[in-house]
């Protein structure tokens, strides 16, 4: 969100496709000292999503993400990318006055892919790292799997990658 205006509260609700959940909602590093936030399902299906300071702190800078939001996803949820809404917004300014931006949309990309897992066999292992380096030599295995190879998410492929899942295992996060 980029704001003029210091944004003490907002809310807004969201709406997600049938078999996916809202889990958790927390304040990025934006918040105040008091922040506090919340979120309840709506009868209709959709998420309301309240965030504000009992002082009227202001969230502090003018621009960033205030909030992130974790989904649960359903087994009967195909990859793909997912269309939410994210509507009936206010923002409340110091002053106590309402601020009411249009509707937008955001996307959700679901994917069953494991970063890391560039050969598709379930699990993490040196292999994977060797199948990377093997890929930007220009040797990528015909199981190669490119989505799994961007392991810090910076849309491409490097050594950067490779040396994420070496870390992965010495940290025995696999």
């Amino acid at each position: 969100m980029i704001n003029e205006a210091d944004i003490t509260a907002f809310q807004f609700e969201v709406s997600v496709p049938f078999g996916i959940s809202l889990t958790d909602c927390v304040l990025t590093n934006r918040k105040g000292n008091d922040h506090l936030v919340s979120f309840s399902r709506l009868d209709n299906g959709n998420y309301q999503i309240v965030a504000m300071s009992p002082t009227s702190q202001a969230f502090s800078g003018q621009e960033g993400t205030l909030v992130n939001l974790t989904f649960n996803v359903s087994g009967m949820i195909e990859d793909g990318t997912y269309e939410l809404a994210i509507k009936n917004i206010e923002l409340t300014n110091k002053a106590g006055v309402a601020i009411n931006p249009v509707d937008v949309s955001a996307t959700l990309t679901i994917s069953n892919v494991k970063p890391g897992d560039t050969n598709g066999d379930g699990k993490i292992s040196i292999t994977d790292a060797v199948a990377i380096v093997n890929y930007i030599l220009g040797r990528a295995s015909a199981n190669f799997v490119k989505t799994a190879a961007d392991v810090n998410g910076d849309g491409k492929i490097s050594i950067t990658d490779a040396v994420g899942i070496v870390n992965k295992i010495l940290k025995g996060d696999i």
